[in-house]
C-alpha cells in the first residue's frame, strides 16, 4: 500500500481507519518525494525510456542537457508515477530520439497544474493507467506491423523469397481500423505476391476479424515473441499469468 497523504494527521482527524492503519503498517517506509532528489529525476526517466526500448526493440529516447535541467527543475505533483508516464509517453508519440527542452515541455503540465499544452498527450489520471498502457501497445504494435509490412514488400520488390505467412495473414495481423489504410498499397504493388506451386489461391473475401480472433492473435504473438515464456508474454500484455492461462484455454491457442 503507498499514499501520499500524512496517515497519522488524518487519523487524528478521523479521515482514516486507526484499526486499518494498524493493519497496512508492519515496515512503513518513507520515500521522498522528486521535488526532494532531483538529482535522481534523469536517472529514473533514462531507466523507464530503457525499459520502454527493451520491451518494444526500439531506440531508446535521450535528454539533451537543456530538457535534462528541465526534468530536474519540474515540481512533479504526481511523483514517480507522472515521471514514468512521461518517459512512456515520448517514446510512443515522438519521431526523435533525442528530446530537447521544446519537446519535453508539450509533455509537462503547467506547475500550477492543469492539462500538458501538447494535444495529443493524455491527462495524467490514475484511472486512465489501464487504458494508456493498452494504448501505448497499440501504438508500439502498429509501428511493428507496418515495418513488418514494409519489409515485405521490399522483399517481393528484389524477387527474394517472400515472407512465410500469405500476404492475407500479414492483413489480418494488422488492426482492423487500420486495414483499409495499408492493404490497398499491397494490392496495387505491380509485382505479384509468388506463391509456392501446391498452394490453392483463393478470391474469397477478407474475414472481419473478432475480438476473440484480435485477442487471441495478441496471444499467440506475444507468446511467439518470448519463445513460449508464458510470464514475459503476460507482462507483455499487462495481463497476469492466471489470466493468461485462462484466456489461453478460452481461445484455444495451442502451446507455442
Amino acid at each position: 500500500a503507498a499514499t501520499n497523504m500524512n496517515l497519522q494527521e488524518a487519523i487524528a482527524q478521523g479521515r482514516f481507519r486507526e484499526d486499518l492503519y494498524y493493519r497496512l503498517g508492519t515496515v512503513p517506509i518513507t520515500v521522498p518525494s522528486l521535488r526532494e532528489r532531483p538529482e535522481d529525476i534523469p536517472l529514473l526517466f533514462r531507466k523507464f525510456a530503457a525499459d520502454v526500448a527493451v520491451q518494444y526493440r526500439m531506440p531508446a529516447v535521450t535528454l539533451d542537457d537543456a530538457a535534462r535541467e528541465m526534468l530536474k527543475n519540474y515540481y512533479w505533483r504526481g511523483n514517480i508515477r507522472q515521471l514514468k508516464n512521461v518517459a512512456e509517453q515520448i517514446s510512443a508519440i515522438e519521431q526523435t530520439r533525442v528530446i530537447t527542452s521544446e519537446v519535453l515541455a508539450k509533455y509537462l503540465p503547467p506547475q500550477g497544474g492543469g492539462a500538458p499544452m501538447h494535444a495529443g498527450a493524455m491527462r495524467m489520471d490514475d484511472t486512465m493507467s489501464t487504458e494508456r498502457e493498452l494504448l501505448y501497445k497499440v501504438l508500439f504494435d502498429m509501428r511493428a506491423d507496418i515495418n513488418d509490412l514494409k519489409r515485405m514488400i521490399s522483399e517481393l520488390a528484389k524477387g527474394g523469397v517472400p515472407c512465410p505467412e500469405p500476404v492475407h495473414d500479414v492483413k489480418a495481423l494488422l488492426p482492423t481500423t487500420a486495414q483499409s489504410s495499408y492493404v490497398p498499397a499491397v494490392a496495387a504493388y505491380p509485382q505479384p505476391p509468388v506463391y509456392a506451386e501446391s498452394e490453392e489461391v483463393t478470391d474469397e473475401p477478407p474475414r472481419e476479424m473478432t475480438k476473440a480472433d484480435m485477442q487471441r492473435e495478441q496471444i499467440v504473438r506475444a507468446l511467439r515473441r518470448n519463445n513460449g515464456r508464458r510470464r514475459e508474454a503476460a507482462a507483455e500484455l499487462f495481463m497476469s499469468e492466471r489470466t493468461l492461462y485462462r484466456k489461453i484455454k478460452e481461445l484455444g491457442i495451442e502451446e507455442i
